[in-house]
């Protein structure tokens, strides 16, 4: 296959993602479409050959239409991700429906930094909910100077326990009354 036709078949599936979703307008929906698993599938099959010829570069495979759904709803994002976490871990409740959807975290190339930054937060927050749950891990607090940020801050944490570090993080700045509770 040449770079010209492997481009084409490449561009014309892409497109045929880009217009679904245009008129359906409703991402479970195109998710569920039986034919975008065969889609996905074929891309994916593209992108493995990829890695070997180079023909494309790989942020061409970001979906960009879909990228914008998901960046517009994250809430769609972490349910995709939810279904495809559970789905590995062999828990999902099995109907056909459910077996034929597409989860766009099968097929991570196409989603761009933005979205797979937005998951990896959700991710740690979720593990850090659950540890603190069922764990009892306790949140972490550091007292660190502004002059010596990095030294105080790198001098605490590598006295947290290992298992500890999971857990949420506190900053307290010496001489200031507000506590940073970024996590």
């Amino acid at each position: 296959v040449s770079e010209s036709q492997f481009r084409h078949l490449f561009t014309t599936l892409y497109m045929f993602i880009t217009i679904r979703m245009v008129d359906i307008g409703n991402d479970f929906e195109l998710a569920q479409f039986e034919r975008f698993r065969h889609v996905m599938e074929t891309i994916d099959l593209l992108h493995r050959a990829n890695e070997k010829v180079r023909y494309i570069e790989w942020h061409e495979f970001y979906q960009s239409g879909l990228n914008e759904v998901l960046g517009e709803s994250k809430a769609l994002l972490f349910h995709d991700h939810k279904e495809w976490f559970m789905k590995r871990l062999g828990t999902e409740i099995v109907d056909t429906d459910t077996e034929k959807r597409v989860s766009y975290c099968e097929f991570p190339y196409i989603l761009n930094p933005a979205s797979k930054a937005a998951l990896l937060e959700h991710e740690v927050r979720a593990s850090q909910n659950f540890n603190e749950i069922v764990h009892g891990f306790p949140t972490v607090m550091i007292t660190i100077r502004r002059m010596f940020l990095v030294e105080d801050a790198l001098n605490q944490v590598t006295q947290v326990p290992k298992e500890d570090l999971k857990s949420k993080l506190r900053v307290q700045f010496v001489g200031e009354e507000g506590v940073d509770e970024g996590g």
